[in-house]
């Protein structure tokens, strides 16, 4: 069983930590979390790793930079499709595939669309937002208690487990121009895409008619909330 976990340089100003659990057996999953978590998502990708990494190669990694109280502090669309993709390249660079599959939750469906890896066996997006997330994002999270939005400057988020994710003006300027119902179309011309719908999603509610309209995507309704913790979920 393999299990290692490095650093690799994204940009100046940015160093993910990737971490490799599982067996080099030509089959690797690579993991896209959502916004402002780390690289577990909240456990739930550990949970899927502990129960296919003794036939897939896992790579989980960091889109955000983690703090040592737990804060994330959340990068650009871009940095983070560009943190995706050299995540790609570089396992690429160490082993050998022949099939390569990638599960997404929620955000980071998006930024798996945005890159569109190719030649991809599968893509299996949880919880994909269906509209553009600009005002449902801002109005979702603005209610929130000690939560301060400023799209014009810095946001602090205060999240549901009690850490903050700081957000940068430029995340809410790249978010404007995400159109993921687009993004997702592309991407299921070049794989087999698959949607897992969480029935009692209380972030995206009932937007999904948009994704079951997508030709050639499979949609699976699961019980759950948006981050699958609901009972039955697993």
């Amino acid at each position: 069983m393999i299990r290692k976990i490095y650093e690799l340089e994204i940009n100046k100003d940015f160093t993910t930590t990737v971490e490799i659990t599982g067996v080099d057996n030509g089959n690797v999953l690579f993991f896209s979390h959502g916004f402002g978590v780390q690289r577990d998502s909240r456990g739930m990708f550990v949970d899927i790793e502990n129960a296919v990494k003794d036939r897939f190669l896992c790579v989980r990694f960091e889109f955000n930079e983690v703090l040592d109280n737990g804060d994330t502090i959340v990068h650009p669309y871009s940095v983070m499709a560009n943190t995706l993709s050299e995540v790609i390249l570089a396992i690429e660079s160490e082993y050998d595939f022949s099939n390569k599959h990638l599960i997404a939750h929620s955000l980071g469906g998006i930024i798996a669309a945005l890159v569109n890896p190719q030649d991809f066996t599968s893509v299996i997006l949880l919880a994909p937002p269906p509209l553009s997330p600009y005002n449902s994002f801002i109005n979702y999270f603005r209610k929130r208690e000690n939560t301060a939005i400023n799209i014009s400057g810095r946001s602090i988020i205060r999240r549901s487990d009690g850490t903050k994710t700081i957000v940068g003006k430029e995340f809410f300027d790249e978010m404007k121009n995400i159109k993921p119902v687009v993004l997702y179309t592309r991407m299921a011309l070049s794989t087999e895409l698959h949607v897992v719908r969480p029935i009692h999603d209380e972030v995206v509610k009932d937007a999904y008619e948009k994704i079951y309209k997508i030709p050639g995507i499979e949609v699976v309704e699961q019980t759950g909330d948006h981050d699958f913790s609901g009972r039955g979920s697993k």
